[in-house]
């Protein structure tokens, strides 16, 4: 979400601990998906590549809160049917999702 939040000018710097994401939430949240960015994933691993690429090309035409919703959609969709999948091959019934379990610092 830090580089979702600073290509267009959402958050360039962090000062605490997810404030990127944090910030981006109200925006998001405010507007309906004007982007339907396909969802792409190989094997077990969710192209976020592809997502970013997107968000650039579009920050100069698409509004900062439509941006932060594909981004915030694009991630939970991709990672929640990573997820999901997953606990079905291993007969997981139960599944439980935050932030800092998706938090990629150490």
């Amino acid at each position: 979400m830090d580089v979702v939040a600073a290509i267009p000018g959402v958050c360039y710097e962090q000062t605490y601990e997810e404030e990127s994401a944090m910030t981006l939430e109200p925006l998001a949240s405010r507007y309906e998906d004007a982007l339907e960015f396909e969802l792409r994933i190989e094997g077990n691993t969710l192209d976020t590549t592809h997502l970013l690429l997107g968000v650039s090309e579009k920050r100069s035409r698409i509004s900062e809160a439509d941006l932060a919703l594909a981004a915030h959609r694009y991630l939970a969709e991709g990672l929640a049917t990573l997820t999901i999948e997953e606990a079905y091959e291993k007969g997981v019934k139960n599944i439980g999702f935050s932030s800092r379990v998706v938090s990629t610092r150490p």
